[in-house]
């Protein structure tokens, strides 16, 4: 099944623009112009894989809306957008990943992937096992 992406930005252009991109790359997107809303539909369920919100919006910035997220167990994980040149001061930049506008959508796929990607390695391709031969095997 393809990736369920939930946009989160107060202008209604960005949300337009990156619902398109995402779409073409075989996204299912949901956009929202106001988090609140966004949050709502969020707590109501189902879950998406990945929600992308901007940092500065009004009434709940990215950080308030993917703690309250995560407050109403609701797991999926959050990539911040930000204009911001040094967003350390709004947001945990070690807990949170951040994205910097502007950005290809070559570096927001990467952010997908890294976000939504079991530990275990990506999801298009198993990982290569890697074998380790005891020391005792080495060939002298």
């Amino acid at each position: 099944a393809n990736a369920h992406v939930v946009v989160v930005d107060d202008d209604a252009d960005v949300v337009e623009t990156l619902s398109s991109l995402l779409r073409e790359e075989g996204f299912a997107v949901e956009g929202f112009t106001d988090p609140r809303i966004a949050l709502e539909r969020l707590c109501r369920g189902p879950a998406p894989d990945l929600v992308l919100s901007d940092c500065i919006m009004p009434r709940l910035t990215g950080a308030e809306l993917a703690d309250a997220l995560a407050a109403a167990g609701v797991g999926a994980p959050v990539v911040l957008m930000t204009a911001l040149a040094d967003p350390g001061f709004l947001v945990d930049t070690d807990r949170m990943r951040v994205l910097n506008k502007p950005f290809h959508i070559e570096d927001l796929l990467a952010e997908i992937d890294a976000a939504t990607r079991p530990a275990s390695g990506p999801r298009s391709r198993p990982a290569a096992p890697v074998s380790v031969a005891p020391a005792s095997r080495r060939l002298a």
